[in-house]
């Protein structure tokens, strides 16, 4: 038997009654904005118009990462959070005898085996060559509520991706409209390198969607009227997809 939860599913990631709104071509948008690569692809739209959905829907968990701007204070703690969720050890070895640094791609796979050396650090002098293993293994960043990050930070995070971006590492910003391009336009040379992509708050035709699909998994017959209704009086349902 199917729980409500499941099919009714609010603030999370819905399954059975996910409307992806072909009408706006928003998921064919994303897939083409990342296929074509070489910018930030930024994402903005009112709370609860499905921009984490969306690219929770397009983006593979498996080649992702995804970074919360509501839970970091500072760019420290924003790189700390890459190396947490890469699963990177926070200090390894290079081989000094041979010249040779550990390979990024071993260190991903814990695969490096190296006896001696000296140590390195993954922290600021360091944001390139995390990056540059996230683009060569093909991982997305995202990076959740950038509008929550704080100016400094944000700078921060634009100016470290650049050179990376050029090179070809997909970058998602996901924002409130008016707060997500102040720190991609600060810096001169991100002019051109980014992509909008803006989905429009719910309208009553795509929420009945939801009921529509939803209550018969439920074994439960609703008038059409009624749904209409509760659509209509209820935008909150928008927090289901």
């Amino acid at each position: 038997m199917v729980a409500v939860k499941q099919v009714f599913v609010a603030g999370g990631m819905p399954d059975i009654t996910y409307v992806d709104r072909q009408h706006l071509s928003l998921e064919a948008s994303l897939r083409n904005e990342l296929r074509e690569g070489y910018k930030i692809v930024a994402i903005t739209g009112p709370t609860k118009s499905g921009k984490t959905v969306l690219c929770k829907k397009v983006i593979s968990a498996q080649t992702s990462i995804w970074i919360d701007g509501g839970q970091i204070t500072d760019s420290n703690q924003f790189w700390s959070t890459i190396i947490g969720e890469l699963k990177l050890p926070s200090e390894t070895t290079e081989n000094t005898n041979s010249g040779h640094n550990a390979s990024f791609k071993a260190i991903f796979g814990f695969q490096a085996q190296i006896s001696s050396g000296m140590s390195l650090k993954f922290e600021g002098q360091s944001k390139k060559s995390i990056l540059s293993a996230m683009r060569a293994l093909g991982y997305t960043l995202i990076v959740d509520d950038f509008h929550y990050l704080s100016d400094t930070v944000q700078i921060d995070v634009v100016r470290s991706l650049k050179s990376e971006i050029f090179l070809g590492l997909s970058v998602v910003f996901i924002a409130v409209p008016h707060r997500v391009f102040d720190a991609i336009t600060a810096e001169p040379e991100m002019e051109g390198r980014y992509a909008h992509i803006s989905i429009p708050a719910w309208n009553l035709d795509d929420l009945m969607q939801i009921p529509k699909v939803g209550f018969p998994r439920l074994n439960m017959n609703v008038h059409p009227e009624t749904l209409r209704g509760t659509s209509k009086n209820c935008p909150e349902l928008a927090a289901a997809v």
